[in-house]
């Protein structure tokens, strides 16, 4: 039997789990609202615990958890998620398939990511012998989250928590409060975000994925823009200002990117 899963080209592409979040949320219709009152905030950070293999990075807010063991789906209304622990899988090895056939449609295994869809054919014995084959010293691989999606949930669009996260862009700030309880990370929001990328390029290293991650939220923004004024939220001439403004910037990222890859 073959099962064929819903995955749209997404607006994000910065990390493979983003990629693969989107993909599946912009296969459905009903996630728009969603979709569009989110991804707005960025985020920078730094680590000040020594285990992590990356001492600073940044992010799209709404992806961001600061915990191992709460990824981006369970920031989702549309998704169900359990975090095993991999050793499961190690327990049960010579019947991995019947474990895999029990569980839900979508399996990922942190940056090992596992995905029957209408561009990829993987047959169960493939995908055990992946992970008979994964690397354990990968600190990324430690857990696999099961996903389910929830076709029957509707989420309505707010205009005010939409007009509230744009002003905590400008303001650099996170009014929800995402990362109270992290003690282990430093964290810069909205435009100190592009201060800390001159920072970083500056006095230590060009990392392409922070530009690459302000390239996706423009993408999305435009998306968004043609979005509310479908909605009738903005008219036709604000499309066309706020359309152009940030397609400048855009534009501009992209060569920025480029030039630092």
């Amino acid at each position: 039997m073959v099962k064929v899963l819903k995955m749209a080209k997404p607006y994000v592409s910065s990390y493979p789990g983003i990629a693969n979040f989107l993909g599946i949320l912009q296969s459905y219709p009903q996630t728009e609202d969603w979709i569009f009152q989110n991804f707005i905030q960025v985020v920078y950070y730094e680590n000040t615990n020594d285990q992590y293999l990356h001492e600073m990075t940044g992010s799209l807010l709404d992806l961001e958890s600061g915990l191992w063991l709460i990824g981006q789906y369970s920031y989702c209304p549309f998704f169900s998620q359990y975090i095993l622990n991999r050793e499961i899988l190690h327990q049960c090895s010579k019947d991995v398939v019947t474990f895999f056939k029990k569980c839900w449609i979508m399996i990922i295994m942190s940056t090992c990511i596992l995905i029957i869809e209408c561009y990829l054919s993987l047959d169960f014995e493939v995908l055990a012998e992946a992970i008979r084959r994964e690397n354990e010293s990968n600190l990324y691989t430690k857990n696999i989250a099961l996903i389910k999606f929830d076709s029957a949930y509707r989420y309505i669009f707010n205009i005010n928590v939409l007009r509230s996260r744009v002003e905590d862009y400008l303001f650099s700030q996170d009014s929800e409060k995402r990362f109270a309880l992290i003690d282990d990370k430093r964290y810069w929001f909205g435009l100190s975000y592009y201060d800390k990328i001159a920072d970083q390029f500056r006095k230590h290293s060009r990392d392409m994925r922070l530009i690459h991650n302000l390239v996706d939220q423009k993408t999305i923004m435009n998306n968004r823009l043609k979005y509310l004024a479908n909605k009738e939220i903005i008219d036709n001439k604000q499309l066309h200002f706020l359309t152009k403004d940030n397609t400048t910037m855009l534009k501009k990222l992209v060569l920025l990117r480029n030039i630092t890859i």
